[in-house]
């Protein structure tokens, strides 16, 4: 099967599309990949996440038939929070996790040049059609443009090795894994979107 050229809308908390794209989430990666809990499941939507509605956008991958085939969720900078607008790196830090350099690092760094993917899922008859690969480069495409260099991620433990043969040195863990992470022993990494391999 061809990749196909999917059209990515981005939808940020004032769209009325939000609350779509926020039930599009929880099935395509919250039942899609098992990650989906109780509460979750209730609510028919990533209560994790709540916290950080108001500085969520959506990147929601649409098909021919314009239904969505794939979906990310970035969070971005708010001033009131700083570093702790970012779920991984505040997870980590609550849990005192984060490596001393990494703790340098987030205590100098402006949170206006970082970002976070805090979910990002394909639905299964699209894994394999370039569809995650896309919808990456748009959004990291998306966020360097708006100034933004250091993405925060944490990955399901058995994927970073993966993450790490795809995007070598520009990406790193940033502290010890977090053990059930919305629903998945996860690894926190940092992927530095100007040390990206081209077409990565």
């Amino acid at each position: 099967m061809s990749a196909p050229v999917l059209q990515i809308d981005r939808i940020d908390s004032s769209d009325e599309r939000f609350g779509r794209a926020k039930r599009w989430e929880y099935q395509v990666f919250g039942q899609g990949n098992g990650y989906a809990g109780a509460d979750d499941d209730a609510a028919g939507e990533m209560c994790h996440f709540r916290r950080w509605e108001q500085s969520s956008e959506f990147f929601v991958g649409l098909g021919g038939d314009e239904q969505p085939v794939g979906i990310a969720r970035a969070l971005r900078a708010t001033p009131d929070l700083g570093i702790d607008s970012f779920s991984t790196a505040y997870v980590a830090g609550q849990a005192n996790l984060i490596y001393r350099d990494w703790q340098a690092f987030f205590a100098t760094v402006s949170p206006n040049r970082v970002a976070e993917l805090a979910t990002h899922a394909v639905v299964a008859s699209h894994r394999k059609t370039g569809v995650s690969e896309q919808l990456w480069r748009h959004l990291a495409q998306t966020l360097s443009s708006d100034g933004v260099r250091y993405v925060t991620v944490a990955l399901a433990a058995p994927l970073f090795d993966r993450y790490r043969s795809r995007f070598g040195d520009a990406i790193e863990q940033f502290a010890d894994i977090l053990p059930g992470y919305v629903g998945v022993d996860s690894v926190p990494a940092v992927i530095d979107l100007e040390l990206l391999k081209p077409g990565a």
